[in-house]
């Protein structure tokens, strides 16, 4: 238990650098020295190929801490869950993930979008039509806030120039 919350804590401090991260849980308590030792390189080999991503293994802790045959287990391991979803960047990564929670825990996507959504975790919803429904992304700026972003540093620029001339080489 004292290297899993290791484990979730190290997460935590990669998460805020941007690094991709896979966790290999190796068996029967064993440390990566002794396990090598015993088992040989070739099995430790099939636990990296089998290594959970960051999210993957916070998604196992999260299920194997509630009773997800319940309903009130699947809402707590749901609302566990949340923040990390909410951390990632990449629209497609988001919509996967979101996928395997539903799938894991057996609820409907669109309600884990409208927890992050209602929780304030999910910035901007923007859905997109595809052949099976409604695909959500997760969007922090979209086209039109870089165009008037755009349009605010060029008038400050034009009003600079303007107010002060002397600022101009030529």
């Amino acid at each position: 238990e004292a290297g899993r919350q290791a484990v979730l804590r190290s997460l935590d401090i990669l998460d805020n650098l941007d690094l991709k991260v896979r966790v290999l849980s190796i068996p029967a308590g064993k440390d990566p020295d002794e396990f090598l030792h015993t088992e040989g390189s070739e099995a430790f080999g099939q636990l990296i190929i089998k290594a959970l991503s960051a999210f993957e293994y916070r998604l196992k802790l999260v299920m194997e801490s509630h009773n997800i045959l319940t309903v009130q287990g699947k809402i707590e391991a749901a609302k566990e869950v949340l923040p990390a979803l909410a951390r990632i960047k990449s629209p497609v990564e988001l919509q996967e993930y979101v996928k395997l929670v539903a799938r894991k825990l057996q609820i409907d996507e669109d309600a884990i979008y409208q927890e992050l959504k209602e929780s304030g975790k999910l910035r901007k919803v923007v859905e997109l039509g595809d052949k099976k429904g409604n695909v959500r992304h997760n969007i922090e700026g979209s086209y039109l806030d870089l165009k008037s972003n755009f349009e605010k540093l060029e008038h400050n620029l034009l009003k600079l120039v303007i107010d002060h001339p002397e600022l101009v080489l030529l």
